[in-house]
């Protein structure tokens, strides 16, 4: 271990400053180097070979630094000085301190968070030397370590991208120090450095697979077995080749995939326990066969694999989980779950007595055994289910203290977090009730219980299972009062986790939400959290067993169901036609067309009733399980309930558009009768025009001047009743106007003239 003080450090980067800004001609431009203070070392640390336990009496001394934002500028110039630089850091390498070569690697604080976040190979090595090797750490500033334990927890490892950085970086370092290692041996004549470089690029892929696995390096020599193997290589097949000259440096680097080959072999068997073997093919080449096949580990092995895979639980979730046993007691908690087993029991019975002759009972029955499948898994461990719904409604009080601190800046003081978190609950908790489908552990089980004992019996009642019906009554109603027993436990675990979380974000409370959800979802996954199952006499334990049995067919067809039932009914494709003829039947014209379809596709009037009725029974099935399945598997928004107002307005609506569409017959009718009449009228008024012409002929040769005067009489007479019927044609003002104009000209002479005109015409 180094014998050396932050004081040291800190005296001997100063002084490499000011030798760097007089020696260097690109950094005169700038003013004297800021001063390197002690406040500025966050953190100093050993790292290298020492940490890997490769080292030797001749290898150098690797320390890292974490330097606070201030040196971030001097850094930024110092980095300046080297050309084509492919590190992230500024390296020091001419100190020498107690007679040792050291080297220094510097990072700046927001540098160091950026390579955490891209999962740079070396920002990793010194987070997981912080959190598991404080005994190689030189200083230690324990705010700042705080804070990056938290923001790796909280940001790095649980970002969208966590697996496509962490596969670009190690990858990115893998290739490179190949690469180098190919350079060295090739280019630079360096072997031994060559080799070392090809064994890093190995070792990175093994780190790398710690970090997916747990977050952090965890073991640093667990690739020096490979190492040795290198060793080994050089000296029974390099060490040979360079003492003869001319040294054949092309054919000592194709010499090593030989060993690469070999390495690979103990890499690839360690790592995935497969079967491999090398073969010999005709041309001289070496292939290597790995079996992929289904081979299955034994029990112990398996379990011990999938063991480790699983990441370590973080400090939060386990202070939140100890909260569970302070609140729920293991006798109540077994209560809970023998109940949750009996309701599904007697779920199970109501599902045995319905027939399945239909595609609505088999829907029903369906449903039914998605409900079986859930209480059992619940069953099993009651109180992770409590949790879950605590910690969401925590955090979802978090999030709105969030949103008011936001709007209202310092209206809520620290101090009083916990409390407002606590108030927040009872809060949010009051308004989840109202909702249905959303809400809490207890409101989706009250909902589950108001479908039985609502939709449910009423269905079963239609179909003439009155008993069924009755029963199912009894058990919904049960099912709501176990509801009701629940709320108060998820109350009281919410408060009781509120001081533990109440210094995190809501993205780190949110963070505990989806351990414990997906602990819940996977095989032993309560077991890792320290959850271990809650175990029931043998005659539950016998009858979980049955009714996971039950339940086995829906598993795969919970998702699904409701789309291939309703889309493969016949009285849905029935009902689809007859809602889709019933919006076409907008006005008389339409309605005529609709039924004319609707009569030649049901050949018989009472199909399209019957389709009606059978679209309305799917529909409040299907909205039944709509809500079952929202409340329980927390799935699709739930549907509003028409209010009062809404249906009014509907109502009035559609007596409007009647109202409408009969005064638009009316007026059509009208019209109708105005053409008739208008047509007779014109027919008559022919008639009268041509014997009145013959009449006034006839009587100017009898007697001209007598006959001359009752002829423009007559002309007259005839004009105006023919001008009356035209009142009675479509164009009202223009016919109205005629009429009354000819009328004054029967009763004054100066009109008479123009009729007799007219019947000159």
């Amino acid at each position: 271990m180094l014998n050396i003080s932050v004081e040291e450090i800190v005296h001997h980067l100063n002084e490499h400053l000011q030798k760097a800004y007089e020696s260097s001609p690109k950094l005169e431009q700038y003013e004297n180097p800021r001063i390197v203070q002690q406040d500025d070392i966050l953190l100093v640390g050993v790292y290298g070979s020492h940490i890997y336990g490769l080292a030797t009496e001749q290898s150098d001394l690797d320390i890292f630094i974490i330097a606070s934002e201030g040196l971030d500028g001097e850094l930024a110039k110092l980095r300046e000085l080297i050309p084509n630089k492919q590190d992230y850091s500024y390296q020091v390498t001419e100190l020498q301190i107690n007679g040792k070569q050291v080297d220094f690697s510097i990072y700046s604080e927001k540098l160091f968070r950026e390579l955490l976040m891209r999962f740079i190979l070396d920002s990793f090595e010194f987070y997981s030397i912080l959190m598991m090797r404080r005994e190689w750490m030189v200083h230690v500033n324990e705010e700042f370590a705080q804070q990056i334990k938290e923001y790796v927890e909280n940001n790095v490892v649980n970002s969208a991208e966590r697996a496509l950085n962490l596969r670009k970086a190690i990858s990115r370092e893998s290739d490179h120090s190949f690469v180098k290692g190919k350079n060295k041996i090739v280019k630079e004549f360096k072997v031994y450095k060559g080799i070392k470089a090809m064994f890093h690029s190995l070792r990175t892929v093994v780190f790398g697979i710690q970090i997916a696995k747990h977050n952090q390096v965890i073991d640093f020599s667990k690739a020096n077995e490979y190492w040795k193997e290198f060793e080994l290589f050089y000296r029974e097949k390099i060490e040979s080749q360079l003492n003869v000259e001319p040294i054949d440096y092309e054919k000592i680097w194709l010499t090593l995939p030989i060993c690469l080959m070999v390495l690979c072999l103990c890499f690839i068997g360690n790592t995935s326990a497969r079967s491999i073997a090398i073969k010999n093919r005709a041309g001289g080449d070496l292939t290597l066969v790995i079996d992929f096949g289904k081979g299955k580990d034994s029990s112990s092995s398996s379990s011990e694999k999938k063991k480790q895979e699983l990441p370590a639980v973080d400090e939060t979730t386990k202070k939140v989980i100890d909260k569970v046993q302070d609140v729920i007691s293991s006798s109540e908690e077994k209560q809970i779950a023998e109940s949750l087993l009996t309701f599904a029991n007697e779920i199970r019975q109501m599902e045995k007595l319905i027939p399945g002759s239909n595609s609505e009972q088999k829907l029903v029955k369906q449903e039914l055994l998605a409900i079986i499948n859930e209480f059992t898994k619940e069953s099993e461990k009651p109180s992770a289910f409590i949790l879950k719904s605590s910690l969401e409604m925590v955090a979802d009080a978090k999030k709105k203290k969030t949103e008011q601190q936001q709007a209202e800046p310092g209206s809520v003081s620290s101090g009083a977090q916990s409390l407002f978190i606590q108030a927040g609950i009872s809060v949010l908790n009051d308004a989840m009730n109202f909702v249905d489908g959303i809400g809490t552990y207890s409101t989706k089980m009250s909902s589950v219980g108001n479908w039985i004992s609502g939709k449910l019996a009423t269905k079963l009642d239609s179909w003439g299972l009155k008993s069924v019906a009755q029963f199912a009554k009894n058990t919904g109603k049960s099912i709501d009062g176990l509801a009701k027993k629940v709320a108060p436990y998820e109350q009281k675990l919410a408060k009781a986790i509120a001081p533990v979380v109440k210094s995190k974000t809501f993205q780190s409370i949110k963070r505990v939400v989806n351990v414990v959800g997906g602990a819940i979802s996977i095989k032993n996954g309560l077991k890792h959290l320290g959850m271990l199952p809650k175990q029931l006499p043998k005659a539950f334990n016998k009858l979980k067993s049955t009714l996971t049995k039950a339940a086995a067919p829906i598993k795969t067809k919970a998702a699904s169901l409701i789309k291939k039932v309703t889309k493969s009914g016949a009285a849905v494709k029935k009902a689809n036609s007859a809602k889709k003829a019933a919006k076409a039947a907008k006005d008389a014209k339409k309605a005529t067309k609709a039924a004319k379809k609707a009569a030649k596709t049901a050949k018989q009037p009472g199909k399209l009733a019957k389709a009606f009725g059978k679209a309305k029974a799917v529909k409040d099935v299907k909205d039944g399980f709509g809500d079952m399945k929202s409340g329980l598997f927390g799935e699709g928004k739930p549907k509003k309930s028409q209010t009062n107002n809404k249906k009014q307005t509907a109502n009035n609506r559609r007596t409007t558009n009647n109202q409408t569409n009969n005064r638009r017959t009316a007026n059509n009718q009208t019209a109708n009768r105005r053409t008739a009449n208008n047509q007779r009228g014109n027919t008559r008024n022919s008639s009268t025009r041509t014997n009145s012409s013959r009449r006034s002929t006839s009587s100017s040769r009898s007697s001209p001047t007598r006959n001359s005067t009752n002829n423009r009489g007559r002309q007259t007479t005839s004009r105006t009743s023919s001008t009356s019927r035209r009142t009675s044609s479509p164009s009202g003002r223009q016919s109205s106007s005629r009429s009354s104009s000819s009328s004054r000209g029967s009763s004054g002479g100066s009109r008479s003239s123009g009729g007799s005109k007219g019947g000159r015409r």
